[in-house]
């Protein structure tokens, strides 16, 4: 009597439950975390330092009286990998959900990857422009400082983790049309 409880908790339609619930409080802890830790070094989304090589000194520039929309656009620069995170850990969550449900296991995956793929392509885009306008623009503001550095520390990781999961979705997704085009075959032979 026990074995049917176990093989049941074990079932392959249950097999997703840990991550479903993973990514449910990925979605919520993300934007949890960025809002109790504010940007490092400062309380502003924007810092920029600059390097006397003559005198070896770095120094952190006064960043309080730039215009309104440096400042927006560098709270948009810091915040949308974190939106982009939050985004993908809730389509992660309705994936697992879907592969959950058997009968929606491939049709509704696809759909989500596809949603996640094309949110992945555009908030790395978007993170490529907000950063290059965003530096053109500090850079013209500061240009009479020698050396001039901007969120330099952190400026790759989210570009680069964020291709790394856009190469992950392709890949699933892929795997996952392929088994939905097996199935088919399998199903039109029977």
């Amino acid at each position: 009597m026990n074995e049917p409880a176990q093989s049941s908790y074990h079932s392959p339609e249950r097999s997703f439950k840990s991550p479903l619930i993973g990514f449910i409080s990925l979605s919520i802890l993300i934007p949890i975390t960025a809002f109790l830790y504010w940007p490092y070094p400062s309380r502003e989304p924007l810092w920029v330092t600059s390097y006397d090589i003559d005198k070896a000194v770095r120094t952190t520039l006064d960043t309080s009286e730039l215009p309104g929309h440096i400042l927006a656009l560098a709270w948009s620069y810091h915040l949308l990998p974190l939106v982009v995170a939050t985004a993908f850990c809730v389509l992660m969550a309705l994936v697992c959900a879907a592969f959950n449900e058997r009968a929606h296991f491939t049709r509704k995956s696809i759909k989500y990857f596809s949603f996640i793929r094309w949110i992945l392509i555009i908030g790395l885009i978007a993170y490529w422009a907000l950063g290059f306008i965003l530096d053109s623009q500090v850079l013209a503001i500061f240009q009479s400082y020698p050396h001039v550095t901007i969120n330099q520390e952190w400026a790759n990781v989210p570009f680069l983790s964020g291709f790394l999961l856009l190469m992950i979705i392709y890949f699933i997704e892929g795997a996952l049309r392929r088994g939905l085009a097996l199935q088919e075959d399998v199903d039109a032979t029977i």
